[in-house]
């Protein structure tokens, strides 16, 4: 979908609120407006997504997160000897579903590549011990990081420097400290909004009805002379 951002959206609303006159000095500051947005769009996608497929459109993808080691313990003063990859970054908190949250992908850099076993943390602690899955890496959430576990830790998990995730993200603004590896932010306000077409005059309405119907209801600025008439 093309030329929905959230900026646009976000001061579509204003100007519907305002009634298509905007001031430099308005009392409505346009980034509590698109928390409410990301809020909404969030909530959206949360109750739409029971038993159905994820769509495209709201997926983000974080480009090539890098990787550190780091001691399985984690624990000041003591080291185990040991080491575990896991994301350099805080990864962005996921919408979560029912049982799960909404993670879609996690693997190699090159996204034709057998993708890893996302699974729960506690499963993880058990994952990769049978016959025939010890050559599997296995990628799981824990304080806001993805780790990664394989049995023996192989040539292709040692050697690893950076991998790629996907999923939908209750705040899109959160990824934008990531970058693809050209070094493009893998989003700002004014690219594409992870939504789909249909979702953009749900989350209007929403805004509208819940979060702006108290303030759409106050005297506008018109005057553009730094007084907030609003408040007069």
């Amino acid at each position: 979908m093309e030329g929905v951002t959230l900026n646009k959206i976000a001061y579509d609303l204003l100007l519907t609120v305002r009634g298509g006159v905007l001031s430099d000095d308005d009392s409505i500051d346009l980034r509590q407006i698109k928390f409410w947005i990301n809020n909404q769009r969030a909530f959206i996608i949360k109750n739409s997504l029971k038993g159905r497929e994820i769509s495209a459109n709201v997926i983000q993808d974080l480009g090539c997160v890098e990787l550190e080691a780091a001691d399985p313990a984690e624990c000041c003063g003591y080291s185990s000897g040991c080491t575990i990859l896991r994301t350099k970054l805080e990864i962005p908190t996921p919408v979560k579903l029912v049982g799960t949250d909404a993670i879609t992908h996690i693997g190699p850099t090159d996204k034709i590549d057998i993708p890893f076993e996302y699974v729960t943390y506690n499963r993880a602690l058990y994952s990769g011990n049978g016959a025939f899955n010890g050559n599997l890496i296995y990628a799981f959430m824990l304080n806001n990081r993805i780790y990664l576990k394989m049995k023996g830790q192989g040539l292709m998990y040692t050697a690893m420097k950076y991998i790629n995730i996907q999923g939908v993200f209750q705040n899109p603004e959160d990824i934008q400290d990531f970058t693809y590896c050209g070094g493009d932010a893998c989003y700002t306000d004014d690219t594409n909004y992870p939504v789909d077409s249909s979702m953009v005059t749900q989350i209007k309405e929403l805004v509208l009805a819940k979060d702006l119907r108290i303030i759409s209801t106050a005297p506008k600025d018109i005057s553009n002379d730094a007084n907030d008439d609003a408040k007069q």
